[in-house]
C-alpha cells in the first residue's frame, strides 16, 4: 500500500508554501503599481498613451497567469531600473534649478531603485524554491511505496514486459521478459509487483500479468513420444482427462505455457498435455523385413537398400547424439569387424539380428537419426574405422558392471577403452 500519512505531510506543507507565494506576489504587484502612480506634478513621467497603459495591464496579468518563471518577463531588466532614474534626475533639473534638491533626489531614486531590485531577486529567488517543491512533489517518492509480503507464481501476458530495479517507469530495465514466462512474486502493492526470474530480483507493472498460466500463440505439428498420455480440460494433472492419446498420434500445438501445451488432435478435439511428452520428430515409416544378404568377410561392404537401413537404425539406437559422429562410428565398427569375424554371421543383418547380441533389433522404439548417424554408416560401409579389428563388443558401463560382477560374457574379456559412453571389450586371444 502506498504511504498516504507522509504524503499527506507533503501536501499540506506545499500548500502552505503556495499560499506564502500568493500574498507575496499580490503584496510586490500592489507595490510596484503604487510606484507608477506617481503624481504628475512630482515627477514628469512624460506623456503615456493610455491605450499602452492597458496593454501593458494585460501584459502583466497574462504573465501572471502563465506561471511562477514568467512572472520574469514583467519585472525590469537593471539596465531599465537605472535608466528610469536616470530620467527622474533629468525631470527635476528641468524643474529645479537647486542643485542640492537634485542631487538628493537622485540619492533617493538610486535608493528606491536598489530596493526594488533586491525584492524582485528575493520573489524570484522564493518562486524557484517553490517551483522546485511542486517538482519535487510530483514524482513518485519510490521509498515511500510499501510492499506485502506474498509468495506465489505470475505469468506474463504481453508479448513483451521490462523488470525493472525500483517500482517505478524511470528505473534501470534490469531484463525483458516474454509472454508466457514465469515469475515468482514475492511482494505486491496496487500497481507493482515484486518479482524473482531467473536468479533476479525486480519490479514490474501488475496490470501486465496473470495469475492463471499463459499460453503464448504458435501452430505447430508435433507428435505424442510416449505410450500413452492424457489431454486433460486444463492444463494441471488435477483436470479432468478428455481423451487417452496414443504414441506417434499427431497433434497441432496453438499454445506453449509452463510445461504445458494447448494442442487439437487431428480428429479436432482441443486440450492440454505435458509438453514433455510430445516431439517434433515425425515416426518412421514401418521397415521391411530385410531380405539375407551377402557380403565379402575382407570388406564387409553391401549394396542392399534394405540392409543398410537397418544398419542404419541399429547405428542410431545403439549410441546417442550426445557422443557424437565418433561415438556412432564405433557402433558402425564393431559391427563390420564381426562380419568380418570368424565367430560371428558374414552379412549385417545376420549380425545384428543374432539372439542376444543386439536388443535394439527387436525394439519398437523410434531411432533418432541426424547427419552424424548417416555419415558413420556410410564411412563405415566405405571401410573406415575407429576402433581395431579385433575389438568385437561393446556395453554401456553400469550394463558392463552387472554382467562382469555375476560372471557373464564380460568377465571374461579384455577392456580395450572406455568412450563414447560405452566400455569396449575383445578376447585376448583375438588380439594376438
Amino acid at each position: 500500500m502506498l504511504n498516504f500519512n507522509g504524503n499527506m505531510r507533503k501536501i499540506r506543507s506545499l500548500v502552505l508554501l503556495l499560499l506564502t507565494a500568493s500574498v507575496l506576489s499580490l503584496s510586490l504587484i500592489g507595490l510596484t503599481a503604487g510606484q507608477e502612480n506617481i503624481p504628475q506634478n512630482d515627477i514628469d513621467m512624460g506623456h503615456q498613451d493610455t491605450e499602452t497603459q492597458d496593454s501593458e495591464d494585460l501584459e502583466i496579468v497574462d504573465n501572471t497567469v502563465s506561471g511562477p518563471l514568467e512572472m520574469l518577463e514583467y519585472y525590469m531588466s537593471e539596465s531599465d531600473i537605472l535608466s528610469r532614474s536616470a530620467d527622474y534626475h533629468h525631470d527635476f533639473t528641468d524643474t529645479d534649478d537647486d542643485d542640492e534638491f537634485a542631487v538628493l533626489s537622485v540619492s533617493s531614486q538610486a535608493t528606491d531603485a536598489a530596493a526594488e531590485k533586491e525584492r524582485i531577486t528575493a520573489k524570484i529567488q522564493f518562486e524557484l524554491h517553490i517551483q522546485a517543491q511542486i517538482e519535487s512533489f510530483s514524482e513518485a517518492d519510490v521509498s515511500d511505496i510499501v510492499f506485502q509480503a506474498v509468495d506465489y507464481p505470475v505469468y506474463v501476458a504481453v508479448s513483451r514486459l521490462n523488470m525493472r530495479a525500483s517500482p517505478s517507469t524511470d528505473a534501470e530495465v534490469l531484463t525483458q521478459l516474454k509472454m508466457a514466462d514465469k515469475v515468482e512474486c514475492q511482494g505486491e502493492n496496487e500497481a507493482w509487483l515484486e518479482v524473482c526470474h531467473d536468479g533476479l530480483t525486480g519490479y514490474v507493472a501488475a496490470e501486465y500479468l496473470s495469475r492463471q498460466m499463459v499460453f503464448r500463440p504458435v501452430d505447430q505439428t508435433l507428435y505424442v513420444d510416449s505410450n500413452a498420455l492424457n489431454l486433460r480440460e486444463k492444463p494441471t494433472t488435477s483436470a479432468t482427462a478428455v481423451t487417452q492419446l496414443k504414441k506417434h498420434d499427431k497433434l497441432t500445438r496453438t499454445g506453449i505455457g509452463d510445461g504445458w501445451s494447448a494442442v487439437t488432435t487431428s480428429g479436432g478435439v482441443k486440450g492440454y498435455v505435458s509438453t514433455q511428452h510430445l516431439t517434433d520428430q515425425a515416426p518412421p515409416a514401418p521397415t521391411p523385413a530385410p531380405a539375407p544378404a551377402h557380403s565379402s568377410r575382407t570388406s564387409g561392404t553391401s549394396s542392399n537398400e534394405d540392409e543398410k537401413a537397418l544398419f542404419t537404425r541399429i547405428v542410431a539406437m545403439e549410441s546417442a547424439s550426445q557422443y557424437g559422429y565418433e561415438g556412432y562410428l564405433a557402433v558402425a565398427t564393431v559391427i563390420m569387424n564381426r562380419v568380418a569375424s570368424s565367430r560371428f554371421p558374414n552379412s549385417i543383418t545376420g549380425v545384428v539380428s543374432q539372439p542376444g547380441q543386439f536388443s535394439v533389433y527387436t525394439s519398437s522404439r523410434r531411432p533418432h537419426y541426424n547427419d552424424n548417424v548417416h555419415k558413420a554408416v556410410r564411412d563405415a560401409l566405405d571401410g573406415k574405422r575407429n576402433l581395431p579389428s579385433y575389438v568385437l563388443f561393446f556395453a554401456m558401463p553400469h550394463a558392463y558392471e552387472r554382467n562382469a560382477a555375476r560372471g557373464g560374457v564380460f568377465g571374461k574379456l579384455e577392456v580395450y577403452e572406455r568412450s563414447h559412453g560405452h566400455v569396449w571389450c575383445y578376447y585376448t586371444a583375438d588380439r594376438r
